[in-house]
């Protein structure tokens, strides 16, 4: 051995030092001298190697043999794959280089080098599978799966799923992006996709629209998350149309409304019931007194009667709000007076403590006041059922920036029970209609919170741990606009002169309407539809006394009605005042008058002091208190 290592003295340190295993043997397979890796690898001295041979370590049952031996016959060198086998009788896979010397001392003998490249051929394998795995899964996929490259969104590759549910061939689409194909149908959900992409380094079954060839549009459920292919950053994106499941649980909500409709109808009766019962029996106390000379506790009764106003009212206004109506008429408050009154008024006479924490520094918010008191109101009595036993209620509000993935300036409104706390099975459910697990519940209080928050443009959560009670989020988007001062209805009163023309179907509300206007100072003409508004007005301006101010009901039935009329009117006459009156608060025209032509709306039922608060911000200033 020593005289063999000592003929290649320029290669012992490589020899020696090698990772990979070498051999030196003759053409007729003996070893001559086998490295320190060689022995490693095969889990055998050298003695035991050099015992052995060459053809007593590989597997001669291998064809790869035969095709070693007759490649080194014919050009004296071999490169390739053979099986080799260790001590305790392992196998292994081993890459094989070989190369004989033609001349010199060494002439004839060989040169053997081999590396063991089982954990290699692992993970190709692996590699292999995973790549066959994802080719199936690609191809086979009902989804949409799609990568698009990330530093311009164009599409590298889509497989036959996305041809079914898009309509778009492959060569369509690749090289192009979606907003060149114009499939995002909204700005803003793209915004979303692309923020929570980037703030989660994922998007797991976001809900999108979009518009697919021949403008078809689709409500898809899609996930993406980023990877790399080729050393590109990409996205990968995963499609499911669910716009047929939508239309099913759309059908199954409606079919749910359906046959709640007999238990919502009774609790409606039930409670209607109640109020005209108080009604009619306050009306009919104030006629007896007045008939026995006791005009002093006529008055008393009257005001209870009108007391009972603001209840029905407020029922009605939440069925429109829970319906798809109910459109919000905004102007810019002050939260944190707003919900301490409406929670301080839900907690009256219950055995909850309230505890606020409402700093003044909350900014304000463009809200429809009344839907936001009802949505505190709602949410305030839900706590109270919470805690039949008593407790305290902690009202709180503060201003955020960034709430569940969206950025903007927000005011969030807490309310939080010491209750029982929900179910987490029920979490999801609470804020869908008719979802109650109290047993004389209609499960309108929350899903009519869900409704107004979202008509404002917010939104409303709960966390809960079962045992530790809940808190309920309110979100509404800040206003950048200042405080609107409004005058006080109870404070107010308007004084005016002129001529006034209220047109209504309703006989009472134009007997009634009459009353309330002349008590101001006006002249009064009444009228039932708009044909007959226009000739009056324009018979009034020909005799040279135009009427100051118009009072135009929306819906007339069978007849022009308000929007008509107003459109006619501002054709000739740009300086009259018009206002509309509409008992659905979801019109359009109640949220935003101005942009119909008129100067302000009054919803039904409505009260003189209402009608005088809208005169006086509008035709005047109110100024003296009302003591009529």
């Amino acid at each position: 051995m020593t005289s063999t290592r000592a003929s290649f003295p320029e290669y012992q340190a490589l020899f020696a030092a090698s990772l990979d295993a070498i051999m030196i043997t003759t053409t007729d397979g003996r070893i001559l001298a086998a490295n320190p890796a060689a022995c490693r690898i095969l889990g055998r001295d050298e003695e035991d190697i050099r015992r052995l041979g060459r053809w007593g370590l590989v597997d001669r049952d291998d064809p790869a043999v035969a095709q070693a031996l007759e490649t080194r016959a014919r050009t004296g060198s071999f490169e390739g794959e053979l099986t080799f086998h260790r001590k305790n009788g392992e196998s292994f896979p081993a890459e094989v280089s070989t190369a004989t010397f033609a001349d010199g001392a060494q002439a004839g003998k060989t040169v053997m080098i081999f590396r063991d490249i089982t954990e290699r051929k692992r993970i190709a394998e692996s590699l292999r599978l995973s790549e066959e795995k994802f080719g199936r899964l690609f191809y086979m996929s009902p989804d949409g799966i799609t990568v698009t490259r990330r530093s311009d969104g164009r599409y590298q590759e889509v497989n036959p799923g996305f041809t079914l549910t898009s309509g778009y061939e492959p060569d369509e689409v690749l090289g192009h992006t979606p907003i060149e194909l114009g499939i995002w149908t909204s700005a803003e959900q793209r915004e979303r996709f692309v923020l929570e992409l980037e703030v989660k380094g994922q998007v797991l079954n976001g809900e999108f629209d979009f518009r697919f060839k021949g403008g078809r549009i689709r409500t898809c459920l899609v996930s993406a998350r980023p990877l790399e292919i080729g050393g590109v950053p990409c996205i990968l994106s995963t499609t499911r149309d669910i716009t047929e499941r939508k239309h099913m649980e759309e059908a199954l909500l409606r079919t749910q409304k359906l046959e709640s409709v007999g238990l919502l109808a009774g609790g409606i009766a039930h409670d209607f019931n109640n109020m005209l019962g108080g009604l009619m029996g306050f009306l009919e106390l104030a006629k007896e007194m007045d008939r026995q000379g006791h005009h002093e506790r006529v008055s008393g009764y009257l005001e209870k009667a009108l007391g009972i106003f603001p209840k029905a009212r407020g029922l009605t206004h939440q069925l429109l709000t829970f319906s798809k109506g109910g459109n919000p008429i905004r102007r810019t408050l002050a939260l944190g007076p707003l919900v301490r009154t409406s929670a301080t008024f839900a907690l009256s006479g219950s055995n909850v403590v309230g505890e606020f924490h409402l700093p003044d520094q909350l900014w304000p918010c463009d809200c429809d006041e009344t839907q936001i008191s009802q949505a505190v109101d709602n949410v305030v009595l839900n706590a109270i059922q919470a805690m039949p036993l008593g407790g305290v209620l902690t009202v709180g509000a503060r201003n955020v920036t960034q709430v569940m993935g969206r950025i903007g300036r927000f005011v969030e409104v807490t309310v939080t029970d010491q209750g029982p706390g929900i179910q987490s099975e029920n979490l999801n459910k609470i804020f869908d209609p008719f979802f109650t697990t109290k047993p004389a519940g209609r499960g309108l209080g929350l899903a009519t919170v869900f409704s107004i928050l979202r008509k404002h443009g917010g939104w409303v959560d709960v966390t809960s741990v079962p045992g530790s009670g809940a808190t309920f989020h309110l979100y509404l988007p800040a206003s950048t606009d200042p405080l609107t001062t409004a005058a006080s209805a109870a404070e107010c009163v308007h004084r005016g002169e002129g001529l006034f023309l209220v047109m209504d179907d309703n006989e009472a509300i134009l007997e009634v309407s009459t009353e309330w206007l002349m008590s101001m100072g006006y002249q009064v003409h009444t009228c039932r539809d708009g044909d007959e508004a226009v000739r009056l007005i324009a018979r009034a301006n020909q005799q040279g006394h135009p009427y100051r101010a118009a009072l135009l009901d929306l819906t007339v039935p069978g007849k022009q009605g308000g929007l008509e009329t107003a459109r006619l009117l501002r054709n000739s006459d740009h300086s009259l005042v018009l206002f509309a009156s509409s008992g659905y608060s979801e019109d359009p025209i109640v949220a935003n008058p101005g942009d119909f032509g008129f100067m302000g709306t009054m919803v039904k039922p409505f009260q003189k002091k209402d009608l005088c608060v809208l005169l006086s911000s509008v035709l005047s200033s109110c100024d003296t208190p009302d003591n009529s």
